[in-house]
């Protein structure tokens, strides 16, 4: 599951798809504005061992 927040916490995208390419900069269909912004990401690999991973991405336009 990837999770991106905003600088205040709010969710703005989320996707249990594991086929998705990546974050396009979107939420709810309008651009976010630049700036930095946080990431969390839970992956359940092949032999089911589960690993959490997070950090900050930046949106550059």
């Amino acid at each position: 599951m990837l999770r991106i927040y905003n600088r205040w916490g709010q969710l703005i995208f989320e996707t249990h798809d594991p086929t998705v390419d990546g974050y396009d900069g979107m939420s709810n269909r309008e651009a976010v504005p630049e700036g930095m912004y946080i990431y969390t990401l839970d992956a359940l690999f092949y032999d089911v061992r589960m690993k959490h991973f997070k950090g900050t991405i930046q949106v550059i336009r």
